[in-house]
């Protein structure tokens, strides 16, 4: 039998997925596999393209979806005053845009694993950057994040884990800058924090800095690192603590007070 598919065909598909807002673009990629009898079979490769939003409406129906995962900003988005409870795993890239948060909190659902990266981060709440709060079994992962005004507080995940790589900008003043059970700062990556409150506050869990990565934190009127709940540090890397003078510059570290 004469094989007719010479060579790897491209399919596009335009799909309107259930429940989402926006298109999602899906790519099926077939190709030939000839086999000794004549016949040939047909692997196929899906990608899911992410959803794109711009608007307020877009970016929070796409949050509250749980049959979506991957959402890109394509415009600055401004939230009012409110907490959106996202729904299932994100993996949310800023494409470089502002998401003006005005003081409000996007949480995370339990048990899911979130990305946020790409993103300049304005007016923060209590929960600080998307994806935080104090959900259960929650691993949040930021990449390349700047807060471009003074937030509450700027990661805020007391029961999950927290990654960070990139690097990492931020000043806030009325709450302790990062909280979480743990806390890990991937290679090469680089934290630079100031805060008017405490800086790092680590419940119970465990405060990993990777090789050639950096982290500095400089607290003008508290501790600069609270070790909650006897936690552990491993520091392969450099750790910049600055606290105020009339205040110490660990509460605890590795479960022991300091002054």
């Amino acid at each position: 039998m004469k094989n007719v598919l010479r060579k790897p065909i491209t399919i596009t598909v335009m799909a309107l997925m259930v429940g989402q807002t926006g298109l999602a673009s899906i790519a099926t990629y077939a190709a030939e596999q000839p086999m000794a009898n004549g016949t040939q079979t047909i692997e196929k490769r899906v990608i899911v393209q992410p959803i794109k939003v711009a608007t307020l409406a877009d970016f929070n129906a796409a949050l509250i979806n749980s049959g979506v995962k991957d959402i890109q900003l394509t415009a600055n988005i401004s939230i009012p005053l409110r907490t959106i409870q996202a729904k299932g795993s994100k993996n949310i890239d800023g494409n470089g845009y502002t998401l003006n948060l005005n003081g409000g909190n996007i949480n995370s659902e339990a048990s899911t694993v979130n990305i946020v990266e790409n993103m300049i981060i304005q007016n923060a709440g209590a929960y600080g950057a998307p994806l935080g709060g104090t959900a259960t079994n929650v691993t949040s992962s930021y990449k390349n994040i700047t807060f471009s005004t003074t937030s509450k507080a700027l990661f805020n995940l007391q029961k999950g884990t927290v990654n960070f790589s990139g690097l990492i900008l931020g000043s806030n003043t009325t709450a302790t800058a990062i909280e979480a059970r743990d806390i890990n700062v991937l290679d090469d990556g680089m934290i630079s924090l100031t805060t008017d409150k405490a800086g790092i506050k680590l419940y119970a869990g465990t405060f990993t800095i990777g090789e050639a990565a950096t982290v500095d934190v400089i607290s003008r009127t508290e501790h600069a690192f609270e070790n909650s709940g006897g936690g552990l540090v491993f520091n392969f890397g450099n750790l910049s603590l600055i606290a105020n003078k009339k205040k110490c510059l660990c509460s605890k570290w590795n479960g022991t007070s300091i002054s």
